[in-house]
């Protein structure tokens, strides 16, 4: 198996702030390994460890809007969600997987919704699902952008970062270290199209000669590839200028690009445009032997994969067993089915004692006749303690009896699927938002539940999710099946 050295950057404060835990970041055919504060980097095969992954921008919707100031938490995210899905953007007829942003501004909040279709992500991923049965964490990765300033110790500032591969390319803009807004750019695709050469032609051209116009034997081609450039960094001076009004921005002071090749004469090139605008621009750079970006968001996911509001993972690990609902019932029968057993023993222990006093008592009375009497008395006072002890061992076999026959309904409620009893909440809380049942299907360990509302009662649904949520349902995914001038029909599904 082959593996890659590394220079690791000193950056043990930084690691110090997280337990030491294993986190597999698995990017395109390699993994990177964190573990014991350093990262090191192998193809991709099975260990243990908390494992994740990322998507990029291309591979998701994004849609950005407004929401009042004057909502709640919980309102915020209902909102956003009934937004996302009102605004004919997203392919109702598809399931998706979707993540927020949401910022805080003084007379509103500004949301980022990113959405990925579930049968995207499925794709996606089904490479590492064959070394992985569970993907913990899925990453956003231009938010990885924001490890820049953990790793080098550099002071965030307004800065901006752009993104440039062969099919995708897009700026991302933080603040204070805290993710502002993204946009998408120019891809390499235009220049393939405009030179009629594929990815790999284009990328080899822009290491050899990029924007070096000593470089070109032709200057046709040269004229395309430095308009291709002067177009690109205008759309990233605009969609700057755009942003530092919108977003209440003082200015912006550095400019990183990274690209996973070299683009000869690019940064010596554009130092100056953007020089006149005060703006410094570089290189994306880490002191690492890794590609500095893959680096960025290997250190992210190790130090960000327990926050749920980031993750686009639908194939995580089920919690433990004591933590579902079937291991809470069988510790729940272990300790009733202790509690009988040990009053029982204890019951039969008082009883044995007292006949073994009644035995001695009749023996003395054959050896001591002049105290007949009182033993008589004695004998009479232990016959009524043993009939009160026979009583209450009776009473006692009754409640053992029926202590074991709720015993027995626990356990057939145990070995019935789950989903019975969960339905049970999910029929409690749509009648709490006068929501009717229109339709119901399970298959294997799925299943849904078409519901019928009315157009009075329709903006219930989304808190009837919300409070699904709160009762533990995490996988759950939402179809508007159709509408009409009266009613809606939604389908819920569930998985396990």
């Amino acid at each position: 198996m082959k593996k890659f050295k590394i220079k690791f950057p000193k950056i043990d404060k930084f690691f110090a702030t997280k337990k030491d835990v294993r986190v597999l970041t698995l990017i395109n055919d390699n993994m990177y390994i964190y573990e014991n504060k350093e990262i090191f980097k192998e193809e991709i095969h099975f260990l243990k460890g908390i494992v994740t992954s990322s998507i990029s921008f291309k591979d998701t919707i994004n849609i950005s809007f407004k929401l009042s100031k004057a909502l709640s938490e919980e309102e915020l995210l209902i909102e956003a969600e009934k937004y996302v899905y009102n605004q004919n953007i997203l392919d109702l007829a598809k399931e998706y997987q979707i993540i927020y942003n949401f910022q805080q501004y003084d007379d509103f909040y500004y949301v980022d919704a990113f959405a990925i279709e579930i049968d995207k992500l499925q794709n996606l991923e089904k490479k590492y699902l064959k070394t992985f049965k569970y993907i913990d964490f899925i990453s956003f990765a231009p938010f990885s952008f924001s490890e820049f300033y953990s790793i080098t110790k550099t002071t965030p500032l307004v800065d901006i970062f752009i993104y440039f591969n062969k099919d995708d390319a897009y700026v991302v803009g933080f603040k204070g270290g805290k993710f502002v807004f993204i946009r998408a750019l120019d891809k390499l695709s235009i220049l393939e199209k405009e030179l009629n050469k594929s990815a790999e032609e284009i990328i080899e051209l822009l290491k050899v000669k990029g924007v070096d116009k000593n470089k070109y034997d032709d200057d046709y081609t040269y004229e395309i590839v430095d308009t291709f450039f002067s177009k690109f960094f205008m759309k990233v001076n605009n969609v700057i200028n755009y942003s530092i009004n919108f977003f209440k921005l003082d200015k912006v002071n550095r400019i990183f690009f990274y690209a996973p090749f070299d683009i000869n004469n690019l940064i010596e090139n554009y130092k100056d445009f953007w020089n006149l605008s005060n703006i410094e621009f570089r290189k994306y750079n880490l002191l690492t032997d890794y590609d500095p970006f893959e680096y960025s968001v290997a250190i992210y996911n190790a130090f960000h994969y327990e926050e749920e509001n980031l993750n686009f993972s639908i194939f995580k690990r089920p919690p433990p067993l004591f933590k579902r609902e079937s291991g809470k019932l069988i510790l729940l029968i272990f300790i009733l089915s202790t509690f009988v057993g040990l009053d029982a023993l204890y019951k039969e222990y008082k009883i044995s004692n007292i006949e073994k006093q009644k035995l001695l008592i009749e023996l003395q009375a054959s050896n001591y006749k002049n105290k007949l009497e009182k033993i008589k008395q004695d004998i009479k006072m232990y016959d009524e303690k043993i009939k009160e002890a026979k009583k209450e061992l009776s009473e006692l076999s009754k409640q053992i009896d029926e202590i074991y026959e709720k015993i027995e309904k626990l356990y057939k409620i145990y070995n019935t699927p789950i989903f019975t009893n969960e339905y049970a909440k999910i029929v409690s809380l749509l009648r709490k938002y006068n929501l009717k049942i229109y339709e119901f299907k399970k298959i294997n360990n799925k299943f849904s539940v078409v519901i019928l509302s009315s157009q009075a009662v329709y903006d219930n649904i989304p808190m009837f999710l919300s409070d699904l949520k709160k009762e533990g349902f995490n996988n759950v995914r939402v179809n508007l099946i159709e509408n009409n001038s009266t009613a809606y029909r939604t389908k819920v599904m569930f998985d396990e």
